[in-house]
């Protein structure tokens, strides 16, 4: 558990984040897409202070995902809900988590 809040303080952000279950994400792209390994890096930065379970998905292992996804690729998909695609700025989607999580931004 996280340390003791000072007086005035709330928890201490280790124990806020330990109360949160992880955000199931889902980055669909192609292999070779720079935009897509940007999106990456930028969910890796974001997961070090929101939790989140990243899985990522290639489009051209299934005519239906890349049929829907070819031209929009990068897309980030957040407990089902479609929260970004490119071009995708880290701080929007940062925020479009947090408010996914129910966290403040």
């Amino acid at each position: 558990m996280g340390r003791p809040a000072a007086p005035g303080r709330g928890p201490t952000p280790s124990f806020r984040l330990s109360l949160v279950t992880p955000l199931q994400v889902t980055l669909y792209e192609n292999p070779g897409c720079g935009l897509c390994a940007q999106a990456e890096a930028m969910l890796r930065r974001i997961s070090r202070h929101l939790p989140l379970t990243l899985t990522a998905v290639q489009i051209d292992s299934d005519p239906a995902l890349q049929q829907r996804y070819l031209l929009e690729i990068p897309v980030v998909v957040a407990n089902g809900k479609e929260v970004a695609r490119a071009p995708i700025f880290e701080a929007a989607l940062e925020d479009a988590l947090r408010e996914i999580a129910g966290l403040p931004g």
